[in-house]
């Protein structure tokens, strides 16, 4: 018969020296920090893998979040080095972190906890807009929830272990996935074209997403908006009609030009760039990532016509694909990428610059011929 008294208290013990072999490792706090967000990340990939193939209302952005995350550490990894053993309070409290976000996913999953999210948006009456309440909106209360929970947990691991230096260290990672989950939560707060501080821009957009069609051979007309959303219809060359969409401020990209702002200015932040090559690069990020924008929703578009002699099943499987998935790759692609590119070019620039230099210094030193 077991001793549940000495099994306790063997247990204790052990916890209490695992406890006290992290605290002195110099790099614990950061590989628990970590931890926390990647262990459940990685649980989801397992529980729900189709979840990864959506970037709009799905968990693809946590690839990106995680992409960000290493190269944060890569770029700051001495900074994340603990001068002196991390106390055990606050290694507990980082290893009590990691366990709560593994169980938040699977109580979500697995237990009831679902259920009462899900009463909770019930009884908050979402939609705030006046929208009747769908499936997919309940489902985005449930994502966007998750976000913003780990999010928030990611935050205090990392206040907890490196103070206002780790926010500064892991701005961009955390910002990005605090936008991804704050956009989520507007869009299910008030749904489609409801939140006018972002649906004010989507119709110029539009209309340079008609002009491009117009160059492409296409005829474009403006029909009757609903709920403040543009209605963008297209025919062939001849006046055929082919189709038609509502556009709304996450599908014109709203969302990745206010991602595209967060991780630039906390990039450059971090950079000893001149000011004025500073603004310059922003702004030039700046008129791409609304160039792509621009160019996804000519590109959902055209994903319906190209299929459209399969039938309308496969044209409607078509769009939906492009829109749920590798439309929204387009611009976070970009936003991953513009950073490195920024890097590799100084880093070029700064190597064609050095011979030149020292070609000009040779020059000067060489005597004068007579």
């Amino acid at each position: 018969m077991i001793d549940v008294g000495a099994f306790l208290s063997n247990l204790k013990r052990r916890m209490i020296d695992v406890v006290a072999l992290l605290s002195n490792l110099k790099c614990t706090p950061v590989l628990l920090v970590v931890i926390t967000v990647a262990l459940p990340i990685a649980t989801l990939m397992i529980i729900d893998p189709t979840s990864f193939s959506k970037t709009w209302k799905g968990r693809t952005f946590y690839l990106f979040f995680l992409w960000l995350l290493l190269l944060e550490l890569i770029l700051d990894w001495e900074s994340f080095k603990l001068k002196k053993p991390l106390s055990n309070r606050k290694t507990l409290f980082l290893v009590a972190a990691s366990i709560l976000s593994m169980t938040y996913i699977l109580a979500v999953n697995f237990t009831g906890l679902r259920s009462s999210l899900l009463g909770a948006g019930e009884f908050l009456e979402i939609p705030f807009a006046p929208y009747p309440p769908a499936k997919w909106i309940y489902d985005s209360w449930l994502l966007s929830i998750e976000y913003l929970f780990f999010t928030s947990l990611f935050a205090i691991a990392v206040w907890v272990s490196y103070k206002i230096e780790g926010l500064k260290a892991f701005s961009s990672s955390m910002i990005l996935l605090g936008a991804i989950g704050s956009a989520y939560m507007i869009d299910t707060l008030y749904p489609l074209g409801y939140f006018t501080p972002l649906q004010t821009f989507v119709p110029f957009t539009a209309s340079l997403a008609a002009a491009v069609l117009g160059l492409l051979g296409y005829q474009t007309a403006f029909g009757t908006p609903y709920l403040g959303m543009p209605l963008l219809q297209v025919s062939d060359s001849s006046g055929q009609y082919l189709t038609g969409y509502y556009i709304g401020w996450p599908c014109a990209g709203i969302q990745s030009l206010l991602i595209y702002t967060f991780v630039m200015l906390l990039f450059l932040k971090k950079t000893k760039i001149p000011k004025s090559q500073k603004l310059a690069y922003f702004l030039i990020g700046a008129i791409i990532t609304y160039g792509i924008n621009i160019l996804r929703i000519v590109s959902i578009y055209l994903a319906f016509i190209q299929n459209l002699s399969q039938g309308i099943e496969a044209a409607e499987a078509a769009m939906r694909i492009f829109h749920n998935f590798y439309g929204g790759l387009f611009s976070m692609t970009w936003i991953v990428l513009y950073p490195l590119l920024i890097i590799g070019s100084r880093i070029l620039w700064a190597k064609i610059r050095v011979p030149k230099a020292e070609e000009a210094v040779e020059g000067l030193q060489e005597p004068t011929k007579i």
